[in-house]
């Protein structure tokens, strides 16, 4: 295991696939994780579709650059797919723990609500798409970081997310032409 800068061995601009969700849905023995999967199963959510998949940096030090230098180089990583949160599986073990408990939770709670509201197809997907929405605007950010952060700073920016996408934390995903605040 290296440092937080490890470049492994002088890739300077080393990258690694993040799954926006997280791998950890498919291989989690919990009951919140089932959920999830059988929630993703139902609308044909692929998690290794490359909708589902973005770029990061190894080494927060050359993202920083990046984020820092000129414009033409930070375009150039967003055209070419890049987000500017960070993640080298070799420094953080490959892991991300409040990540993943975080999305396996929200899934977990949209599939309860899904069902004690008989939600569509469609319903479930809106419900769904916006929170992968979410987690893929959050790896095109620096912060929070993806790795180190615990479930609840996820949990905060979700809600916060929502709030600031529908004036609500609860959006009523069964309005049908768009979303309702509750």
């Amino acid at each position: 295991m290296g440092t937080e800068g490890d470049t492994d061995n002088g890739q300077i601009f080393g990258f690694e696939t993040q799954h926006i969700f997280a791998l950890a849905i498919a291989s989690e023995d919990s009951p919140a994780a089932d959920a999830a999967r059988m929630l993703l199963a139902s609308i044909g959510f692929n998690l290794e579709g490359t909708d589902n998949k973005i770029a990061l940096l190894k080494d927060p030090a050359t993202r920083d650059a990046v984020l820092n230098g000129p414009l033409e180089i930070f375009v150039a990583f967003v055209e070419a797919g890049f987000g500017f949160n960070w993640h080298n599986s070799r420094v953080s073990g490959g892991n991300h723990p409040g990540y993943n408990a975080f999305q396996i939770a929200a899934l977990a709670r949209i599939a309860a609500d899904s069902t004690a509201g008989q939600w569509s197809p469609e319903t479930k997907s809106r419900a769904v798409f916006d929170l992968h929405r979410f987690l893929h605007q959050l790896n095109l950010s620096p912060e929070p970081p993806v790795v180190g952060t615990s479930k609840g700073v996820f949990d905060t920016a979700w809600n916060a997310w929502k709030v600031e996408q529908y004036g609500t934390a609860t959006p009523e995903y069964t309005a049908g032409d768009g979303f309702a605040a509750t």
